[in-house]
């Protein structure tokens, strides 16, 4: 009975230890510290939910297990500063909806939480990033795939908190490679172009219009490996 009881326990003990190892790269983390700077928070691969009780504890927020519908969400924040819900707010357009959502928060500090940072597109971002201009509203988000390069300048009002953890996982680091990549087979693709427009042309009017082509080429090249690409 005694050996049971001691098992038990054991039991107990072994798994609290587990909880408080796996919670511990939350701990390190002062959440509330990096809000009160204003600041925007970003995860890699954790659940911005864990975080909820916390902030609610000292900011008003809400939390989306993803930021869209824009819409359906926007409708959802206004709704927690009005008395009455049931007035109908689908008929107002995202405009008008941000436009009532920044006249109901005033001044006051108010966090907005989701994961899935890489379903935004461009229309959901314009309307996030009008809201981020605005300094006593802050985000906290997290990813965990690569997400659309019309989400890249708000990415980069974030403080991205794990990245040590993004760049051991997924082995890149940041942005920055992907770009440097983009440039060398860009750079790639105009040698070849002017090598081929040498072949063609050789007096100088025709070298310099090859020259101005090739340019113009390399343009589009870096802007479409850059929209194919995406954000990370």
């Amino acid at each position: 009975m005694v050996g049971l009881v001691l098992c038990f326990f054991n039991i107990i003990i072994y798994d609290r230890k587990v909880t408080i190892k796996s919670m511990k790269k939350y701990e390190e983390i002062n959440i509330i510290n990096i809000i009160s700077k204003g600041k925007n928070v970003l995860f890699y691969d954790e659940n911005v939910y864990y975080y909820f009780d916390e902030i609610r504890g000292y900011h008003d927020c809400i939390f989306f297990n993803e930021p869209v519908p824009i819409k359906n969400q926007l409708i959802s924040i206004i709704n927690k500063f009005l008395d009455r819900k049931k007035q109908s707010l689908n008929r107002l357009t995202i405009p008008e909806l941000l436009e009532k959502l920044v006249s109901l928060l005033g001044h006051k500090i108010f966090v907005i939480m989701f994961n899935n940072f890489e379903k935004l597109t461009k229309r959901p971002v314009a309307a996030y990033q009008q809201l981020n201009s605005l300094k006593n509203i802050v985000f906290v988000c997290s990813f965990k795939n690569n997400f659309k390069k019309d989400a890249y300048y708000f990415f980069k009002t974030f403080e991205f908190v794990n990245k040590k953890k993004y760049e051991k996982e997924t082995g890149k680091n940041e942005i920055n490679i992907t770009y440097g990549l983009y440039f060398i087979l860009t750079s790639i693709c105009f040698a070849v172009y002017i090598k081929l427009m040498i072949s063609l042309y050789n007096e100088a009017p025709g070298l310099l219009i090859s020259m101005l082509g090739a340019i113009w080429f390399s343009f589009l090249i870096f802007r479409t490996f850059s929209y194919a690409g995406g954000k990370i």
